[in-house]
């Protein structure tokens, strides 16, 4: 028997944007195989790249307030755009949006198209990308 091979997660990104061939997809795929309820590693490295985003979200636009105050703005913030312009924009594989602000928040739906609640991302931000659990 071998050892668990043990991958960070963010560090996939040749899965999602294509960059292997099919053969070696499947070999990759074949190796990292995961057990009956855990998360896929594709799931995995979504949600890392979305809780990444998130934290520089919060650093960028609210860098003066205590985290759960940034946890709640964050919030706040995913909320409204979710209900209006990601209606639209949700579609689109390049990002519609002139407003770096709104290309942020676009980036975090679309690594993980739903919003977590402020008490998640307080976790989020709480945690470092070095210590994320999966």
């Amino acid at each position: 028997m071998t050892a668990p091979l043990r991958l960070d997660p963010s560090s996939l990104t040749a899965l999602r944007d294509g960059s292997l061939d099919a053969a070696d997809a499947a070999r990759l795929a074949e190796a990292l195989r995961v057990k009956p309820g855990e998360r896929s590693w594709a799931t995995r490295a979504a949600l890392a790249e979305r809780d990444d985003l998130i934290r520089e979200y919060a650093r960028r636009y609210y860098p003066q307030r205590s985290r759960n105050e940034q946890s709640q703005c964050v919030a706040r913030d995913l909320a409204r755009y979710e209900g209006s312009a990601w209606r639209n924009a949700r579609a689109a594989s390049l990002c519609p949006h002139c407003d770096p602000r709104r290309q942020l928040l676009w980036r975090i739906l679309k690594a993980w198209p739903v919003h977590p609640k402020a008490s998640r991302i307080s976790q989020i931000l709480s945690r470092s990308p070095a210590t994320q659990r999966d």
